[in-house]
């Protein structure tokens, strides 16, 4: 192949390619913009009442924001993962139970809000921690309170507020750490 034709065949390529980005952006051949497609006229179904459950967006995720104390049930076993960038996330077998991040909580949709729980919860001190973060299996009741007040995560049991497991991200810390009192298994 010579060089001329060589070139050639380059440009040849440059044009297609120039061609099939265009194509893909939207752009026609003489260099227009597609217009949009006018929108649909009224449909005189959609004035009908519906009943039922009207969600958010976010519907679709199990979980949902919440800063607060909330009762979870559970399957006796929880996970409790803390990032070194300060994400807590608690789970049960597999299935994320709550989260903690940056002044960010949230909660399973399965777990009820504790508004009976009307007393202060008990301060703790943990018999074990974990600085920089760390992966705890930890044995609790069925039946937990876990609270994501205040930034933390923590999680503790029902009747008395004894504090089992948590995890320390909030911004105040200096930094994140998970604490535990129940038998876990750190991995």
């Amino acid at each position: 192949m010579t060089a001329g034709r060589a070139a050639v065949a380059a440009l040849v390529a440059l044009m297609l390619a120039g061609g099939l980005l265009a194509a893909a952006r939207g752009v026609r051949r003489d260099g227009s913009a597609p217009q949009p497609a006018a929108a649909p006229g009224a449909n005189p179904a959609s004035n009908r009442i519906v009943r039922g459950e009207i969600r958010s967006p976010d519907a679709r995720t199990p979980l949902k924001r919440a800063d607060g104390l909330w009762l979870c049930d559970t399957a006796g076993v929880v996970e409790l993962r803390v990032s070194e960038e300060g994400l807590a996330t608690l789970s049960l077998d597999g299935r994320l139970l709550a989260s903690a991040f940056s002044g960010r909580a949230l909660i399973n949709r399965d777990c009820d809000a504790a508004q009976r729980w009307r007393r202060e919860l008990p301060p703790f001190r943990a018999r074990r921690g974990l600085p920089r973060g760390g992966h705890l299996r930890c044995p609790v009741p069925h039946s937990v309170l876990v609270d994501v007040r205040k930034g933390d995560l923590t999680v503790r049991r029902p009747r008395r507020g004894t504090f089992l497991v948590g995890a320390a991200v909030a911004e105040r810390h200096l930094e994140p750490a998970a604490y535990w009192s129940a038998a876990c298994l750190v991995r």
